[in-house]
């Protein structure tokens, strides 16, 4: 097997030098203990700033934390009862690639998993370094990781490889029952392998995530909720993005601890049975550097028999960098590397669906992007894969931004799930009616001014009522990962001007015109009694509004046909 690697390093050391795990019950202080903000003197800030334009993280901070902070257990109190057979549970290769990654965030990664893993259940952790240049991290960490007594174990690349290919190297080098892939910049959490390790066991063609938490790349500060709000999704330009988990998903859930379906994953934390790793193809690797490689894992896990899921009681913190410190150019001056990787998803996986990615892309249609074979040998070969269907993609009345694609309908080569889309028969709404209801705090500033221009403010919680109309949709399409949208219904019929003071407007989107209310009521109550409208509100809001929407009661309603809506 040759994997461009010079020789293992994982000698132990002996004696006092060799790593104490802290005890977490007693009291610690420090910066960044409890996953705090750190607070930097004007000097050090000014510097952090600096480092910013480097590492895309302040440095300044980050040296400041101890390898071996404290965290808040903010896991689920229905997570922390759950006892798990510690002697029945598969052992774990946890595998880190890092290329010229800066020595405090990498550091804090190995000693987050060594402390907070059962000694019985980390087999070990695999450092891949992708042929990384800085003298830091050559014989200084190659004598560091020996006070681990041999669980860490450093292979390094002779060459780069690119984060898709040093993954593969590194699963094959690993021995553990089960591939534990985590960024070089983490923080694991209480707990957080555990629950991992029993749902793989329990089903092993689940590829599954953790909970990402948030970790703050200015001050340290380690945020996240206790469970699972959103899911991986994707643009069909074929970029990743989150979307809420919908209604129909968590009411299937048994429990709140219960594994979470979703279409897609970001790649950066995920594990997965070993073998099954393998068997399904692990990545492709004329794929180059990054990019696009955790789409093309996720349509195939789901295509070909897999399922993908997020699971709410483990939890691990990421530093979200609003770039990378390290090139990502790939052979022959590639600098479009997700471009010429999801070319080859599309080719590959996507069928007839293709052509929504060239609508976004239409450059690369005949681009060259290498020799497919392999990979269409692969899905050949393997058993029960279905025909590309986006599941859990496509908003929920939304129009789809791209049009003029013909809508295909594919037979299947064996049922399909039950959660890909159907078309929407039904007539398309002529209101919307919105909710904001994630919170704004890390989020980009691009993202809080589209919203304050949708919304007024950024706070979230507050309702509004947008027509179903290209430019309105267009505008929702930006922020769609933190609203959600239903079509306004009128079961007893549409109102008049003369009905503005006898409507309540349901959270369901339902609008019900009650005769039996007075001509100027003193509250029309929204479903949440959070939201009433108050009589000073009807007047002044919805006469307004009425009037400004009035036309769209006529025949403008945007309704083009690719429409889609979920199971």
């Amino acid at each position: 097997m040759n994997l461009n690697i010079e020789n293992e390093i994982n000698e132990p050391l002996d004696g006092n030098e060799l790593h104490v795990i802290p005890d977490y019950s007693k009291k610690r202080s420090g910066d960044g203990e409890n996953g705090e903000a750190v607070i930097l003197t004007s000097e050090e800030q000014a510097l952090g700033e600096q480092e910013m334009k480097v590492w895309f993280m302040n440095m300044q901070a980050n040296n400041k934390v101890s390898l071996d902070r404290s965290l808040v257990d903010n896991r689920l109190p229905e997570c922390k009862i759950i006892e798990y057979d510690i002697s029945s549970l598969p052992k774990a290769s946890v595998v880190i690639i890092f290329t010229d990654e800066a020595w405090a965030p990498l550091l804090r990664t190995v000693h987050s998993v060594i402390n907070r893993s059962p000694k019985e259940l980390l087999h070990e952790i695999v450092l891949y370094d992708d042929f990384s240049q800085r003298d830091e991290l050559k014989d200084k960490l190659e004598h560091y990781i020996k006070r681990f007594g041999g669980v860490v174990k450093l292979y390094r690349a002779t060459e780069r490889m690119g984060l898709i290919k040093a993954k593969v190297n590194g699963a094959k080098l690993a021995t553990g029952e089960v591939l534990f892939f985590l960024d070089s910049h983490c923080e694991a959490s209480p707990g957080f392998l555990e629950p991992i390790l029993q749902r793989i066991k329990d089903n092993r063609k689940s590829i599954v995530c953790p909970l990402i938490d948030h970790i703050n790349a200015k001050d340290m500060r380690y945020s996240g909720a206790g469970g699972v709000s959103s899911v991986g999704s994707f643009h069909w330009s074929l970029h990743f993005t989150w979307d809420p988990v919908q209604k129909e998903v968590s009411d299937k859930l048994e429990y709140v601890t219960s594994p979470v379906p979703s279409p897609t994953m970001a790649g950066g934390l995920f594990a997965a049975n070993r073998e099954y790793f393998f068997e399904i193809g692990a990545y492709d690797e004329l794929q180059e550097i990054w990019g696009g490689e955790n789409l093309e894992l996720s349509f195939r896990t789901w295509m070909c028999g897999g399922r993908l899921e997020f699971i709410p009681c483990s939890k691990v913190g990421h530093i979200f960098r609003d770039g990378h410190p390290y090139n990502m150019t790939g052979k022959n001056e590639n600098k479009d590397v997700h471009g010429t990787n999801s070319k080859r998803l599309a080719e590959v996986w996507m069928d007839e669906y293709k052509e929504y990615y060239y609508k976004h892309r239409n450059d690369l249609r005949t681009k060259d992007v290498g020799d497919l074979s392999e990979r269409h040998a692969l899905r050949k070969n393997l058993n029960y894969c279905y025909v590309f269907r986006p599941h859990n993609r496509v908003w929920r009345h939304l129009p789809r931004r791209v049009e003029g694609v013909k809508e295909h309908e594919f037979d299947k080569t064996q049922s399909m799930p039950s959660n890909f889309p159907d078309k929407l028969n039904d007539a398309p709404a002529k209101l919307f009616l919105v909710w904001l209801y994630r919170d704004l705090t890390s989020e980009p500033k691009w993202t809080k001014e589209k919203v304050k221009k949708l919304f007024g403010d950024i706070t979230p919680g507050k309702m509004h009522v947008f027509k179903n109309t290209e430019a309105f949709n267009n505008e929702l399409w930006h922020v769609k990962h933190l609203i959600d949208l239903k079509p306004i219904t009128f079961p007893n019929g549409e109102p008049t001007v003369d009905d503005i003071y006898r409507m309540e407007l349901f959270a369901n989107g339902e609008c019900k015109i009650d005769k039996k209310l007075e001509s100027f009521p003193e509250q029309a109550v929204l479903a949440d009694p959070m939201k009433q409208m108050t009589t000073h509100y009807l007047k002044s809001r919805l006469a307004s509004r009425y009037n400004a929407h009035k036309e769209i009661f006529e025949d403008t309603v945007y309704g083009p046909k690719n429409m889609s809506v979920l199971d």
